[in-house]
């Protein structure tokens, strides 16, 4: 794994060189900067992004596990104020016992992701929730088959969008529900 921290005072990047599962014995600290978590960028030669046309079977491959199965009671990655405009693709997220993905910054885009399954995206390994979006301006998915993300398998619901009078969120071109 490699972080890429930028000297210009931008986003931040996390890439990864090799197939990773990283299974926390405690709760992750909150995200509070901006930062671009990139798992697509696993496994060279392993990994690669969905382009298979909706509603054809999501072809993508995944190599980056975060499994919250030992983590205790948390969110698998928090977003909070400061880390506005992030993204996160290419991960497969699941055991947390809240949720996979919590956010009450703004302007998150998750994209790509297995959340809630396992690293195929065929079967549950639930988190409680999928993605609890507690803000405005996010976006969930997207009309290109590489920012589909398979949401499923969690033992509430895929997503979220509560706590106030949110606008601008999108949730586009995902598979919910698909794996059991």
């Amino acid at each position: 794994m490699c972080i890429r921290d930028s000297a210009s005072g931008g986003a931040d990047t996390i890439v990864f060189n090799a197939a990773y599962t990283i299974t926390p014995t405690s709760a992750l600290p909150n995200i509070t900067g901006q930062v671009e978590i990139n798992g697509y960028t696993g496994a060279p030669g392993g990994s690669a992004e969905n382009s298979a046309a909706n509603p054809a079977p999501f072809n993508g491959t995944l190599t980056v596990v975060l499994d919250g199965s030992s983590a205790g009671a948390s969110n698998g990655l928090s977003f909070v104020a400061g880390s506005e405009n992030s993204v996160v693709r290419g991960l497969v997220i699941n055991g947390f016992s809240a949720s996979g993905i919590d956010t009450t910054a703004s302007n998150l885009t998750i994209a790509g992701n297995y959340i809630g399954t396992n690293t195929a995206g065929t079967a549950a390994d639930a988190n409680n929730y999928g993605v609890a979006v507690k803000n405005d301006n996010c976006t969930i998915g997207g009309t290109n088959p590489a920012d589909r993300n398979v949401i499923s398998g969690n033992t509430g619901v895929g997503i979220t969008i509560s706590g106030g009078d949110y606008t601008g969120n999108t949730i586009a071109g995902n598979y919910i529900g698909a794996a059991s």
